[in-house]
């Protein structure tokens, strides 16, 4: 009768030994030539015979099976050795397929952190908003206990938390750094990636780390061009040597905090053109109309994006006496919608000159816009023209 033993015991711990340096199978047993070693055996773990097999994972041992026979006979013959390792073997490969199966788990749940910070970074155009992501995200995939993403402020010259998880809030208000005082050496700001076993080792980090019992970080900077803009860290309650490839998920995580803000401060470069534009063709409107008083506004809706976006409007004299008012919409955002509005609005202003009706003004206006303008652009527009002394 076999029964799985837990190694307890020097003797059982003599032979588990013996048998992974071997890498073979390794029986005792009581009736052997050390009589009395025997009985002594016998009586400690009242068993007769003690078989130990190597567990193999890809030629390493990684652990050792015991068998033992409580009956009174003969040790284990060659049939129950290689029924043993056959039945280790199978241990070995049940092992070798639980651990492929939590590495692909693993893999996944990083591929899923990492597609929707990529989401994220596609849909928002503000980094405040991204940055808690990627925090969270590097906690998650790197199974750390406090994660930050420290960012040079506007002056380039102060060293601040920007987004955080896991730290105190006296820890966030204590690391803050300026360049001529001596940044901590645990954080990745000359380039290179920062592994630091014992943050108590580094006098200039905060103390208090080491009062909420974190120990080990690892810091990878956040390169900008020929500069350094900041670091991603991360932090543990043990200590922990990170390995090559966790430093490696740090530093794409990283590079998605850079892309975030490389694509806000495009937005804001674009933006601020896309304003130039919008107060030339939205201007404030003086008409000299006798009875009249026009006081243009316009307020953006939904998203940051629509503060230029393709609404114009214009408020125009046709004549002596007439006026006409339009309002409209061209299809799009930003710079891509701006020299579509231009053109909609001179173009609609020059019709308006010539027929002061508006049904002909805006037939005129379809027929070149469907010249013009792809299939996947549109305008609509109201065009209202009136005689001002009518409508006093």
């Amino acid at each position: 009768d076999f029964c799985l033993s837990r190694g307890l015991g020097d003797v059982y711990k003599r032979q588990a030994v013996r048998a992974a340096l071997d890498r073979r199978p390794v029986a005792v047993h009581a009736g052997g030539s050390d009589r009395q070693g025997g009985q002594r055996f016998n009586r400690i773990f009242d068993c007769h015979s003690l078989l130990s097999v190597p567990l193999l994972l890809r030629e390493k041992v990684i652990g050792v099976v015991q068998f033992s026979i409580t009956g009174p006979g003969a040790g284990f013959d060659q049939d129950q050795v290689a029924q043993a390792e056959i039945l280790v073997s199978q241990a070995a490969a049940a092992v070798e397929n639980a651990q492929l199966y939590e590495a692909e788990r693993g893999r996944a749940e990083e591929l899923e952190v990492l597609w929707q910070i990529g989401q994220e970074i596609a849909e928002n155009l503000q980094p405040e908003r991204i940055f808690p992501s990627i925090v969270a995200g590097a906690r998650r995939v790197l199974d750390v206990d406090a994660v930050s993403l420290m960012m040079f402020e506007e002056d380039d010259q102060t060293l601040a938390i920007t987004a955080q998880e896991g730290l105190a809030p006296e820890h966030v208000a204590a690391a803050r750094f300026r360049r001529g005082e001596r940044i901590p050496r645990c954080i990745a700001v000359d380039g290179a990636h920062r592994l630091t076993p014992d943050l108590a080792e580094d006098s200039r980090y905060p103390a208090n780390a080491a009062q909420e019992g974190l120990q080990s970080m690892l810091s990878v900077p956040m390169p900008d061009g020929t500069q350094i803009a900041g670091a991603l860290n991360v932090y543990s309650r043990r200590r922990r040597h990170f390995r090559v490839e966790e430093a490696q998920k740090l530093d794409l995580l990283a590079s998605f905090a850079m892309a975030a803000l490389r694509q806000a401060r495009q937005f804001r470069r674009e933006q601020k053109i896309a304003q130039a534009f919008q107060r030339d063709l939205l201007p404030e409107l003086k008409l000299n109309l006798a009875g009249f008083d026009v006081a243009p506004k316009s307020i953006a809706a939904l998203t940051a994006e629509a503060d230029f976006g393709g609404d114009f409007y214009d408020v125009h004299p046709i004549s002596e006496t007439k006026i006409g008012l339009a309002i409209g919409d061209v299809s799009g955002k930003g710079l891509a919608a701006a020299p579509q509005r231009a053109m909609v609005k001179c173009v609609l202003r020059a019709f308006a000159f010539e027929s002061p009706s508006p049904g002909p003004v805006l037939e005129r206006l379809n027929r070149l816009l469907h010249r013009t303008l792809s299939n996947e652009q549109f305008v609509t527009c109201l065009l209202y023209t009136s005689d001002a002394a009518d409508d006093l």
